[in-house]
């Protein structure tokens, strides 16, 4: 997937790292078997129901989370344009893309399921081997 994109903004107050680390654990953790929660090492505003209110800043926490938070540079950037190719590892032998589905088709991720049940239509003949699906 190529994304073109411009770094629009270096964010380095200690707020904003902080919500983007917490927003990124919450996010990246959700799927997981056990979860990891972050919650910045903060005392009395701790993010405990997921919601990502809490302490607005660090000021109250850790030593270790602000040091850790102290070596994070946060940015944002504005993306301009999303190139994308359909791609189902058809290039890969049958025996290994069944492989592949099964693995997807038992994760506890929904998304990950829906891949799988794609790649599986794919290698039922929903669709011949190298055609890009409708637009």
């Amino acid at each position: 997937m190529y994304l073109p994109a411009a770094l629009a903004e270096t964010l380095e107050d200690e707020a904003s790292v902080l919500d983007i680390v917490r927003r990124s654990v919450r996010f990246y953790e959700q799927a997981m078997p056990h979860p990891w929660s972050f919650d910045g090492g903060e005392t009395g505003g701790a993010d405990t129901d997921g919601s990502g209110a809490g302490a607005a800043d660090a000021g109250g926490a850790d030593p270790f989370f602000k040091r850790l938070l102290a070596q994070i540079v946060g940015f944002r950037i504005e993306v301009e344009k999303i190139d994308g190719k359909w791609k189902l590892n058809q290039n890969h032998p049958r025996e290994r893309r069944e492989k592949v589905v099964r693995a997807l088709q038992e994760s506890g991720d929904a998304s990950a399921r829906a891949v799988g049940e794609l790649m599986r239509e794919r290698l039922a003949g929903g669709a011949p081997e190298g055609e890009s699906p409708p637009s």
